[in-house]
């Protein structure tokens, strides 16, 4: 079990910290996913307990992305301010991850980051492939457009 969180910690805090950018928070997270799969090691290991982890990892990082956004929508609304946040500042890589929408962004990190193939990152998104296929597009569509690189250039697929 503790080979398990040594070798899955790094891995886990790396993709939700692209998925959500922010190190603490990415860090919480990967602790609270390694801690549930702990917490539920019987049946977890049974199948592909990384693959759960990372799964489940994300699932707790769009759920914190929920929270924040009724928290901002509550704070909004109390402040009678209007005004809404301006996406991060940059064009570097984080802040394009940043803009992408979650499931697309998700879908980017499974692949790209964690290395999944393209199957898995539909199981592990619980979709079809089709639709992984296509948040994948976009996900990369909207890196392109955000670190404004040419459509035409090819993106190397590995």
């Amino acid at each position: 079990m503790e080979a398990f969180y040594r070798e899955q910690f790094p891995r886990v805090f790396g993709a939700v910290a692209l998925y959500c950018g922010d190190a603490a928070v990415a860090e919480e997270i990967a602790q609270e996913a390694l801690l549930r799969a702990v917490a539920s090691w019987r049946t977890v290991r049974k199948g592909n307990p990384a693959a759960w982890v990372h799964r489940v990892a994300i699932n707790l990082a769009t759920s914190h992305f929920r929270r924040r956004a009724a928290e901002r929508r509550a704070l909004s609304r109390a402040a009678h301010a209007g005004e809404h946040l301006d996406p991060p500042p940059g064009g570097d890589v984080m802040a394009a991850l940043a803009r992408l929408p979650q499931r697309p962004k998700a879908a980017l990190v499974l692949r790209h980051y964690l290395g999944y193939s393209t199957r898995e990152t539909a199981d592990l998104m619980d979709c079809s492939e089709r639709t992984a296929k296509r948040l994948l597009q976009q996900a990369i569509a909207g890196m392109r457009t955000a670190l404004e690189i040419d459509d035409r250039a090819p993106m190397r697929e590995r």
